[in-house]
């Protein structure tokens, strides 16, 4: 196979960058030359990029709302033509299944990639189409796929029951969580003691609906907003903000966007927006709100906004630590600005009563750490939150990233719980649960089990706060009618989880789950020793476990090394590391594969699995 030069770019500021991520991985593997041009609306940065290296392939997507992805895709040909840059070369398109069919109609010599709608072999037919554009195929093409995707499925007993709930229909009539008294409705953690009180979870949704011009404003997602609260289907809802409303350049400033464009998300541009989108759930169970936090400098100014026009002590805020800035192109900063710029926001937030989350595990995960660093990151997490003065903490854990089977899912979930408990010490956690995106599969009917499925999975880590990934996202983004449909299944699986516990797999006793979380324990426990070295810690083993029980050197507590300057060090050293991260200064050619039992660090000759040990000494780490 001849060697190409291959350049991927998400359109229009699209955030999503783990699809063109994994694209060029797999260009990578196969040898080609790759490159990645960041969100952008600087087209003249693409175009100079482009004719210096004149690519054989340029791969663009987006995955927002599929008349943006078309509008974009014209803008992109144009120039590209009017440069003379399409000759001889491959223009490759990756989005949500609509999107592709309406660009092919318009550009038939586009080829396009969306998530396959088969229920069993889709993500390997996928992959085979990634590597026949490449011009791999054939027994070469089959062998790569095995090696990439473990041969994993559903516990079939949970199937099972996701196919009874969603083919008897009966999940249609459930009437949601009902109201919140007044004290619940002004705090998260009262809201999620009641609901738990009335046998269910509290409930977080994603929604935001975009604004074509000349609007740019919430009106759409104000009147989604009534209709969630109405029916009482939610506790607390993540607005899906637009991108120019969390890099913050315009906020409260009189102008149009840049080229009139957005990239899908709710826009959010003065103080009257979020007024606005308050007092649509001020009725029904008054659910919660809160916005992104934010990655450009106005982080401050505009969680300050929230505080006072979305009260966000009502719901919580998520903050990233190393993420949303450089290292994942959804920001312009150096991580270690922006997590010092982080730390002053979320003490202000504090200050104001908002429980916090640290959205960082799952980043990990997303772009194909093995399963030992996502415990980790679970551990430095709840570290930072001691170091950070956090009361109420919120501890996320996303199942089905990647898909496993399901025992294994849930060891790798329980291991991150207990070190994250440890860790935290006798300071507050709530758990709060959720499905990974890329589990679902564009099939109506098998989205619809998979969310039954990965609910009543979730349960066993016994959730506060469940956030609900509606079954339509692989196909299109949530509405209002998906949201209640989505709610309503998540909601009939935890009530069917509460009422017959006995007749569903005791995951618990499970010898493979017990092995599997010891050894995570330990393997992450490598991971924040070699980190605490950076800090200057000297013993042997900062955490551990012995099979019984976790334990901590008695003359020495993690909080005290963790920082933000020694969590950039830990992945400049590689201790910290993905295949997806392609961020230069964190830069790895770690190789990891998911087998039954979860993600692991492979050999580079030999392909074998390597042990964290051998991972970290290798690196001089230990």
């Amino acid at each position: 196979m001849n060697k190409k030069t291959i350049v991927a770019h998400p359109m229009w500021n699209d955030a999503h960058t783990e699809g063109p991520i994994e694209f060029l991985r797999i260009a990578a593997d196969h040898n080609n030359k790759i490159d990645f041009i960041p969100p952008s609306d600087d087209l003249e940065n693409f175009i100079k990029t482009i004719e210096d290296s004149r690519p054989d392939i340029i791969g663009l997507s987006y995955r927002g709302k599929s008349e943006v992805a078309v509008k974009a895709m014209h803008e992109y040909m144009n120039v590209l033509n009017e440069r003379g840059l399409l000759e001889k070369t491959q223009i490759n398109f990756g989005g949500l299944r609509e999107s592709c069919e309406l660009i092919k109609k318009i550009f038939p010599q586009i080829r396009t990639f969306y998530q396959s709608a088969d229920a069993e072999q889709g993500q390997q037919l996928e992959m085979l189409d990634v590597l026949d554009s490449l011009g791999v195929r054939g027994q070469f093409a089959q062998e790569y796929v095995q090696k990439r995707i473990a041969d994993v499925t559903d516990d079939p007993t949970l199937a099972n029951v996701a196919k009874e709930i969603v083919g008897g229909g009966q999940f249609w009539s459930h009437t949601g969580l009902g109201n919140s008294t007044p004290l619940a409705r002004k705090n998260l953690i009262l809201r999620m003691k009641e609901d738990w009180e009335k046998g269910l979870v509290s409930i977080r949704t994603h929604y935001g609906e975009h604004s074509e011009p000349p609007l740019y404003g919430p009106e759409k997602t104000v009147q989604g907003l009534k209709k969630l609260a109405d029916l009482m289907i939610v506790s607390l809802v993540s607005l899906g903000s637009s991108k120019y409303t969390q890099t913050g350049e315009f906020w409260n400033q009189p102008m149009e966007w840049p080229n009139g464009k957005d990239d899908g998300g709710v826009p959010i541009r003065f103080s009257q927006d979020l007024v606005a989108l308050k007092n649509a759930t001020l009725r029904g169970n008054f659910p919660a709100q809160k916005a992104y936090l934010g990655t450009g400098s106005n982080k401050m100014e505009f969680n300050r906004a929230m505080v006072q026009y979305l009260d966000l002590a009502q719901c919580f805020q998520a903050v990233p630590l190393l993420w949303f800035n450089k290292v994942d192109s959804r920001g312009y900063m150096e991580p270690l600005e922006s997590m010092l710029i982080n730390e002053q926001v979320v003490k202000m937030l504090i200050s104001e009563n908002v429980p916090i989350e640290f959205n960082e595990a799952h980043h990990w995960t997303l772009r194909g750490a093995h399963d030992a660093v996502y415990v980790a990151a679970h551990g430095y997490a709840a570290a930072m939150a001691n170091n950070w003065g956090v009361k109420e903490y919120i501890a996320q854990f996303m199942f089905n990233t990647p898909i496993m089977s399901s025992w294994a899912d849930y060891a790798k979930m329980k291991a991150a719980l207990v070190v994250s408990r440890f860790v935290r010490g006798n300071n507050n956690l709530w758990v709060e649960t959720r499905a990974g995106l890329p589990y679902f599969r564009p099939h109506e009917q098998k989205a619809m089990e998979q969310l039954v499925t990965t609910s009543l999975l979730q349960m066993y880590l016994n959730p506060s706060l469940m956030h609900v990934v509606s079954d339509c996202e692989p196909r299109h983004a949530a509405l209002p009618d998906d949201i209640i449909r989505s709610v309503k299944l998540a909601l009939t699986a935890i009530e069917h989880y509460k009422t017959n516990r006995h007749g569903l797999p005791d995951f618990d006793n499970d010898r493979r789950v017990q092995n599997r979380v010891v050894e995570l324990v330990n393997e992450a426990g490598l991971i924040l020793t070699a980190i605490a070295r950076l800090g200057g810690y000297e013993g042997d083993r900062i955490i551990g476990h012995d099979g019984f029980r976790i334990w901590e050197d008695e003359a020495h507590s993690l909080d005290q090394y963790i920082t933000p300057q020694t969590l950039v060090k830990a992945c400049e050293n590689d201790i910290l590391a993905a295949p997806g991260v392609i961020y230069k200064p964190f830069g790895s050619d770690i190789i990891t594969a998911p087998f039954e039992n979860g993600r692991y660090v492979l050999d580079k000759v030999t392909m074998e699995q390597v042990s964290e040990k051998e991972r970290l000494s290798d690196l001089g780490a230990l």
